[in-house]
């Protein structure tokens, strides 16, 4: 399984850890009009928003009827 969707946290090669705001906009503008997604996000130790935005990350696409499991 690929992603299909992200929070844009690499994309800005001048900015090395973009806001927690711009991860969410992102995020929000690629899952319009999905019903499953894969959310890339990375995991580098620069990227301290990243890991700030993944509570909001999960609430948002809760509050989307959303669900969270295990690709196997």
């Amino acid at each position: 399984m690929d992603w299909n969707d992200e929070t844009a946290d690499a994309e800005e090669p001048h900015v090395s850890d973009p806001s927690v705001s711009y991860l969410l906009e992102n995020l929000k503008k690629y899952t319009a009009g999905s019903n499953v997604v894969v959310v890339l996000m990375h995991d580098a130790g620069a990227k301290k928003n990243t890991v700030l935005a993944l509570v909001q990350v999960i609430d948002y696409l809760k509050s989307k009827g959303f669900s969270f499991d295990v690709i196997k």
